[in-house]
């Protein structure tokens, strides 16, 4: 249909809607139906412009299920922005073989198919608009390596860490095998913050005679619905609680029987008085290793809960920050 007929015709019921109607609500329909012409006509003028998209897709909306982006921004920016209003997680991808992130970066680098899984699962997360975190250079890379190397020894698997450290809510771990003629793909999501599995998920693929890659590919797309389901029901009771901080306070010096139960006691008591909710994972005479839920209406981001703990903390000890990311605190207190 041309444009112009289309604003017509359109115009038209809306201006017999209007009519339709007596007494009081007159004023109210005859606003609400302005408001709708108004909105078609400048849905009409993005059409042109071509800034009209869905689900990625320029110009191919369905009817009813038009979502307007400026025509500059790339799908990624979409998603970030759509996961916001949508309270959805950010999420972090990584191979499943690997405890460091530089062993995660060797591998991504180095393996054809776990190149093609991670860049299914990016690409499935961003069409269903997801703030996918991604590592994006070599300093960023070594900025968390050195993090991990300050845990390390504590824990086998430091994936977390990445994940945290980029801001991302969940970490999904990949791995593909070949078995039986079949491409198989196997997928688990993890909570960032307390290593929680969420679910898993495997889903399998003939093997056709397409390239490996593409397969893996396919058998990857097929799994993510699956697993995005029990993302979701985690999620939307999570999301309830609060952001969520991952905290570990290092004990330096030297501290007696008696005094590193005062030093637990403060601590706790500092952090659940000062955020929605404070789970202790850890408590050793060197190390306390905690999951905070800030409100963000109070607290925005790790610094500013690094500094309600600091606060909470100065003047019975000495509280200095080691490291600091988008989700994780590391700090050290004598």
């Amino acid at each position: 249909m041309h444009l112009s007929s289309f604003f017509i015709y359109s115009f038209c019921l809306l201006a017999f809607a209007s009519c339709a109607n007596a007494g009081s609500k007159q004023q109210t329909k005859e606003a609400d139906s302005d408001s709708a012409f108004l909105k078609l006509k400048e849905d009409s003028r993005n059409f042109s412009a071509g800034t009209i998209r869905t689900s990625g897709t320029e110009n191919s909306a369905a009817p009813g299920a038009l979502t307007l982006y400026p025509a500059s921004t790339t799908e990624a920016q979409n998603a970030q922005a759509s996961a916001k209003l949508a309270n959805l997680p950010s999420i972090m991808v990584l191979p499943a073989n690997a405890g460091s992130i530089a062993e995660c970066a060797g591998i991504i680098k180095n393996n054809s198919f776990a190149k093609a899984s991670m860049d299914a699962i990016n690409g499935y997360l961003t069409k269903q608009r997801y703030n996918v975190k991604a590592l994006e250079g070599e300093n960023q890379i070594d900025e968390i390596a050195a993090i991990q190397g300050q845990i390390a020894g504590q824990e086998e698997d430091l994936s977390y860490i990445a994940s945290l450290s980029l801001g991302a809510d969940i970490y999904i771990k990949f791995t593909s095998k070949i078995a039986n003629s079949q491409i198989i793909a196997d997928l688990s999501a993890y909570e960032s913050t307390t290593g929680q599995l969420l679910g898993s998920q495997s889903a399998a693929v003939n093997d056709n005679g397409t390239s490996k890659e593409e397969l893996v590919k396919s058998a990857m797309h097929k799994a993510m619905p699956g697993l995005e389901n029990k993302i979701k029901a985690y999620w939307a009771e999570e999301a309830k609680q609060g952001v969520q901080y991952k905290v570990i306070i290092r004990l330096e010096g030297e501290f007696s029987a008696g005094k590193i139960d005062d030093v637990h006691s403060k601590i706790s008591r500092v952090l659940k008085q000062s955020f929605n909710k404070a789970k202790i994972n850890v408590m050793t005479d060197k190390t306390v290793d905690a999951n905070i839920y800030a409100n963000p209406a109070q607290v925005s981001d790790a610094y500013e809960v690094y500094e309600v703990i600091r606060q909470g903390l100065q003047g019975s000890f000495e509280v200095r920050k080691n490291s600091i990311t988008q989700k994780f605190i590391l700090m050290e207190l004598r």
